[in-house]
């Protein structure tokens, strides 16, 4: 695998001269003299411009421009396809006029010129005279700014002017676009960060302890939920907060933004397979009357999928699965050869290989048109030690205070007759491997407050990206649980360790997010196809598909080096080890020492924040929590974190 310094090399051996030679190449079958003063609109694609906030840009770009004495000649605002959104007309009479609104400056509708170039390749580009396609620019200078929020490209901000004026410098004029676009992007930041605080001031005011509610912003990302939607959907707050609502819901949601209170009825994704829920979506105003989002009240018709509703949202079959390497079709040959066996299986593997793919495709073997097993996941890092034995075995009514009337069904009963999917069963306390061992063992579980065993029928598969064997030496996991459980093992490789199928799943992954992201992505270059070959993948297969998923927002036809984000995908902390913090080479130290040591650095990097240093030590806050109390290191941790 090339070191950065050679990646980088190999992706900045074009020359901005180049790269406008190689668009003039491409341009030569597109029409070079369209009428700019007439729309070219876009066939496909059209900017929402209320959810990314590419309004609020704009706005906020004019008000900066209209102070600025330099302005003379023509600015434009394109959406991230290139379509002009705002056109800001010149003082300058060789510049007045020229760039319609709903006009397509995309590479592919009009040929070589700054602003396509800096939305294809998300950099500065200055385009001059003949280096345009068009014949009505022959006599223009176009410059193109790419406006960038983390990374995502949003749309593109430049100007084309007159190289006759001699009223336009060129430099004072892209600086002032410059400074612009940097500050209004920093006005949005402080914008979305206001809107989420009135939006959470919103959700504790309304806040209903009685009933499921979440509030989500104008992009539909959540922002806060209560204990009850924790607990109706399955999922603890830290896995969803914070993520886009479509990760969560099987149907389209597009709220009216002209009603204050609309009623919806969706089929969210869950741990128990799947819900449908009258969704209650009230909006959320500021104080000046403008809408920032909505307040979700979950109202109490709610009742379980059908097999076939959630199984299209959440469930996969063996013809499903995508590779073709020799070790990765030996496991899956195991795996289809042991789908109908009643036995425990323990799925092992890095995270992100697609152990609960690999789950729900031996789940779904066993379905046939007459039977339709349930399939219930819990993923054992999420849920709080203390809520488990609810979560797992359910309680009768009046077990405890706030119990619901006529109490829950635990997970074991969910799945009777199906399957009881136990996802990072290493993180499960071990406190509670007594419990989980007695209730395989019996195939009985008895309800929190209850008295009478309730049998039940289920086939246990559990998955790990732990080293088992190491934790029962460590007498961190339960010897005798684990022999219950690693009955039969199914080993998931690396995707460093089968990269033949990288692209395959590419291809696989390109075709998804074109249908997902309503675009057109045609193939990817082999350059782009030689780097994520080279890759090491840390974050395998979970970790390519965000690539691609990102590429296919950035990319317009092909996907280039580029759009694969080369400088977090090849920084040295994601392919090199990190070296222990105070330890000397030939130090030998435990391994609780070195997982002590290395979560001190970790917090201290991150001052003390633990949402980040879970993240960056890829583990969930409930395990992190448990971990700097077993190791004392409470006083690392900044205070009010949550």
């Amino acid at each position: 695998m090339k070191n950065e310094n050679g990646i980088r090399k190999d992706l900045n051996k074009l020359s901005a001269k180049q790269i406008i030679d190689n668009s003039l190449s491409e341009s030569q079958d597109i029409d070079s003299g369209i009428n700019l003063n007439v729309p070219l609109t876009h066939p496909e694609k059209h900017a929402n411009i209320e959810n990314n906030y590419l309004l609020y840009i704009i706005e906020s770009m004019n008000e900066i421009i209209n102070e600025s004495s330099v302005i003379n000649s023509e600015i434009v605002i394109t959406d991230q396809w290139g379509t002009v959104l705002f056109t800001r007309k010149g003082t300058d009479e060789t510049n007045q006029g020229y760039i319609a609104e709903g006009t397509n400056l995309s590479i592919e509708k009009i040929g070589c010129n700054a602003l396509g170039l800096a939305l294809r390749h998300a950099m500065f580009f200055k385009v001059t005279g003949d280096q345009h396609h068009q014949m009505a620019l022959k006599d223009y200078v176009s410059v193109g700014i790419p406006i960038m929020e983390k990374k995502v490209l949003l749309g593109c901000a430049g100007f084309i002017s007159s190289v006759y004026s001699p009223n336009v410098h060129l430099n004072a004029l892209e600086n002032v676009i410059r400074t612009a676009v940097a500050a209004a992007l920093k006005m949005l930041e402080a914008r979305r960060h206001l809107d989420s605080l009135f939006l959470l001031k919103k959700f504790l005011n309304n806040s209903d302890n009685k009933l499921p509610m979440m509030v989500v912003d104008l992009a539909l990302n959540i922002v806060q939920i209560n204990r009850e939607a924790e607990v109706l959907l399955g999922t603890a707050k830290d896995e969803i907060v914070g993520y886009s609502l479509a990760g969560l819901i099987v149907d389209k949601f597009n709220p009216n933004r002209k009603q204050t209170s609309q009623q919806y009825e969706l089929s969210f994704k869950s741990s128990y397979g799947g819900i449908r829920v009258r969704v209650d979506a009230i909006s959320c105003y500021t104080d000046a009357g403008r809408l920032i989002g909505w307040q979700m009240i979950f109202l109490n018709a709610v009742q379980k999928l059908g097999y076939e509703d959630y199984r299209k949202s959440s469930f996969y079959e063996f013809k499903d699965i995508i590779g073709k390497n020799p070790d990765f079709m030996r496991m899956l040959q195991l795996a289809r050869a042991v789908a109908h066996s009643p036995s425990s299986i323990l799925i092992t593997g890095e995270s992100g290989t697609g152990k609960e793919l690999i789950a729900q495709a031996i789940h779904n073997a066993r379905n046939d048109k007459d039977i339709k097993r349930p399939f219930i996941a819990i993923n054992c890092a999420a849920i709080p030690a203390e809520l488990l034995e609810t979560e797992l075995f359910g309680y009768v009514y009046g077990a405890f205070t706030g119990a619901r009337k006529g109490g829950m069904k635990g997970k074991f009963l969910l799945a009777d007759k199906g399957t009881l999917f136990l996802d990072e069963i290493g993180d499960m306390p071990l406190e509670f491997q007594a419990k989980l061992l007695r209730a395989i063992q019996e195939r009985a579980v008895t309800p929190v407050g209850g008295n009478q065993p309730i049998p039940v029928n289920i086939r246990i598969i559990s998955a790990t990206n732990q080293n088992l064997d190491q934790l029962v030496e460590e007498k961190r996991f339960r010897k005798d649980l684990y022999y219950r459980l690693n009955v039969i093992n199914l080993r998931l490789p690396s995707l460093s360790k089968r990269k033949d199928d990288i692209p395959l799943l590419a291809e696989h992954f390109i075709y998804e997010y074109n249908y997902k992201l309503n675009k057109n992505i045609s193939s990817i270059s082999p350059e782009a196809l030689q780097i994520i070959e080279e890759y090491n993948w840390p974050g395998n297969v979970r970790e390519l598909e965000n690539i691609i998923e990102r590429a296919v927002n950035l990319a317009v036809d092909v996907i280039y080096p580029e759009h694969l984000n080369p400088d977090t995908m090849f920084t040295s902390q994601s392919t090199a080890k990190p070296k222990i913090a105070d330890a000397e080479d030939d130090e030998i130290i435990s391994l609780e020492e070195m997982e002590k040591r290395q979560i001190i650095k970790t917090i201290k990097a991150f001052e003390g924040n633990i949402s980040y240093t879970a993240n960056a030590l890829n583990i969930g806050r409930t395990t992190l929590y448990r971990k700097i109390k077993k190791y004392g290191l409470l006083p690392y941790v900044k205070e009010n974190d949550d």
